[in-house]
């Protein structure tokens, strides 16, 4: 990580439009975790910090964290000390692992979405494949919607249980549960 903070002064560069774009791409960061390239809500975001991402990592860096991006996979990821990860149960490291699988899967399939897509379906009946464990309904809609939450997935449906409905798995997921992350998560699951 770079520790010169010297570029901070370019925030007395930026234009009125650009200090609103630096102050919701930090908050986009904070609270989501993410920015994802190609995501529309976002759609000069992850531009922005691309080009300025000196002045991303000074400023994180005042905070003791970092910013990391993967312009392969088209993420800027926000990483905190430990106090600030997201902490998941069981089941939802369960569903991150399954989702990370069908990423892999899907990926490679030829498709004219930018992004892999399952059907929530897909996603129940992998995850009962590869778990041996069944979530229901209500477990399902929490897991899911956590998943959402942090910009890991997108469910495309008015409800979120429903088996028909369509889940955007975004390469954020590549990213969080990258080899490493899945040792790491092997053995705290092995250790419960």
């Amino acid at each position: 990580m770079n520790t010169d903070i010297s570029a901070l002064s370019m925030i007395a560069e930026l234009t009125p439009e650009e200090f609103d774009t630096f102050k919701n791409a930090v908050r986009a960061l904070v609270s989501k975790t993410f920015i994802i390239r190609g995501v529309k809500k976002e759609e000069g975001l992850y531009g922005f910090v691309i080009r300025n991402i000196a002045l991303f990592d000074a400023f994180f860096l005042c905070m003791d964290a970092s910013v990391l991006r993967d312009e392969s996979l088209g993420v800027i990821s926000f990483r905190g000390q430990s106090d600030t990860r997201l902490r998941l149960n069981l089941e939802e490291t369960c569903a991150l692992l399954v989702a990370r699988v069908m990423y892999e899967e899907k990926r490679a399939d030829l498709s004219l979405t930018r992004f892999p897509v399952i059907t929530v379906e897909d996603f129940v009946q992998k995850y009962g494949a590869l778990t041996g464990a069944k979530l229901n309904k209500t477990r399902l809609s929490d897991t899911l919607r956590r998943l959402q939450t942090h910009k890991l997935i997108d469910i495309n449906s008015a409800e979120i249980s429903d088996a028909e409905g369509t889940m955007i798995l975004y390469p954020s997921i590549a990213m969080t549960v990258d080899h490493d992350s899945i040792d790491d998560m092997l053995s705290a699951l092995r250790q419960q």
